[in-house]
C-alpha cells in the first residue's frame, strides 16, 4: 500500500470512529469485571484479560472490546459491518514503527481466534456476509447487556471512555499496558483510586511480574497513570515495612468523569423517554445498567 493510501485510510479510520461513538451516543461502553477477574472466590480468579495476554494476542482482545463498544447499536442494524469497517475501527498508524495494520486475512483469523475462545459466535448470511455477535466476556454463554446488580458480582461492570478509540489509545498502548488499563479502569470504577503492590497485581489477575511492570510503565508513558506510594507493616520484612502504592487514572478515564459519563447518559435517556411520550423527533436507544448508581 503506497503511502497516499495510507493517508487515506487513516482518514477513513478516524471518520468510522467518530460514526460508531455518535451511533451510541453513550460515551462509553461497558465491560463486565469478569473480563478481567473471575469474580468468585476461589484459587484461581483469572479473568479471560490474563489468558488472552499470556497468549499474546493483542489483537483479539481489541477487536473483543470493539465489538462490546458497538454491540448495543449493531445488534439492531439489518446488515452486519463489513471487513473494511471493522479494520478501520482497529486502525492507527499514531505510533511510529509500530503501525496497527490489518488486513482482510488478519481479521479473518482474530475472529476465528475469538469464537475458539468462546467470546464469539458467527454465521454466514445472504450473500455471504459474516455476522458476528460477542458471548460474555467469560465465554459462558450468550451476551447480554450488564444490569449492574448489586447482588451478582458477575454482573457488575466498569466504563471504557470513547478517548479509548477517538485519540487512540488503544493503538497507542502496549499490550501490558492494555492489560493495566483495563485492571484500574476496573478497581477504580467507584473509587478514586485503590492500594495494590505489583506483585498483587501479579498474582490476583494472573499475570506474569514483567507484565505487570512493563504495562504500568505503558500507562505512565502516556500520562494516564496517576501513583501515590505509602509504607505499610510488614512483620516478615527484613526493614518491617513495605512500599504500596495507590493507583489511578486520570482524564477521561477517572473515577470522576466516568461518573460524569454515566450521569450525562441517564440524562439523555430520560429526556429521550419524555420526548417519546410527547412525540418528539428526539431519540436515545436505551440499555440496562446505564444508570450510574447501579454500577
Amino acid at each position: 500500500m503506497t503511502t497516499p493510501d495510507y493517508a487515506q485510510r487513516d482518514r477513513n479510520a478516524a471518520e468510522d470512529r467518530e460514526e460508531a461513538a455518535k451511533r451510541w451516543m453513550r460515551g462509553y461502553a461497558q465491560i463486565r469485571g469478569l473480563l478481567v477477574q473471575n469474580p468468585e472466590t476461589g484459587r484461581d480468579r483469572r479473568g479471560t484479560l490474563a489468558v488472552l495476554v499470556s497468549e499474546r494476542q493483542h489483537r483479539a482482545l481489541l477487536l473483543y472490546l470493539a465489538l462490546l463498544s458497538v454491540w448495543p447499536w449493531l445488534q439492531r442494524e439489518r446488515l452486519p459491518l463489513e471487513a473494511h469497517a471493522w479494520m478501520h475501527l482497529l486502525h492507527s498508524r499514531s505510533v511510529p514503527g509500530h503501525a496497527l495494520v490489518w488486513s482482510e486475512s488478519t481479521l479473518s483469523r482474530t475472529w476465528k481466534y475469538l469464537t475458539a475462545k468462546g467470546l464469539v459466535e458467527k454465521h454466514r448470511g445472504r450473500r455471504g456476509l459474516l455476522y458476528v455477535a460477542p458471548r460474555m466476556e467469560d465465554g459462558s454463554g450468550p451476551y447480554t447487556a450488564p444490569t449492574g446488580e448489586k447482588s451478582n458480582l458477575k454482573e457488575a461492570y466498569f466504563t471504557l471512555p470513547d478517548r479509548f478509540w477517538l485519540d487512540e489509545d488503544f493503538a497507542k498502548l502496549t499490550l501490558p499496558g492494555l492489560a493495566m488499563l483495563l485492571v484500574v479502569a476496573k478497581e477504580t470504577n467507584k473509587v478514586p483510586e485503590f492500594r495494590i503492590t505489583q506483585d498483587q497485581i501479579a498474582e490476583w489477575y494472573g499475570f506474569s511480574r514483567g507484565t505487570v511492570a512493563k504495562g504500568l510503565e505503558s500507562l505512565r508513558s502516556l500520562q494516564l497513570l496517576e501513583e501515590r506510594t505509602v509504607w505499610i507493616p510488614a512483620k516478615l520484612s527484613k526493614i518491617r515495612t513495605t512500599s504500596a502504592t495507590h493507583y489511578s487514572l486520570v482524564d477521561a478515564y477517572s473515577t470522576v468523569e466516568r461518573s460524569k459519563a454515566r450521569a450525562a447518559a441517564e440524562r439523555r435517556r430520560r429526556r429521550a423517554g419524555k420526548a417519546m411520550n410527547t412525540g418528539s423527533s428526539l431519540t436515545f436507544v436505551s440499555s440496562d445498567g446505564d444508570d450510574p448508581d447501579d454500577t
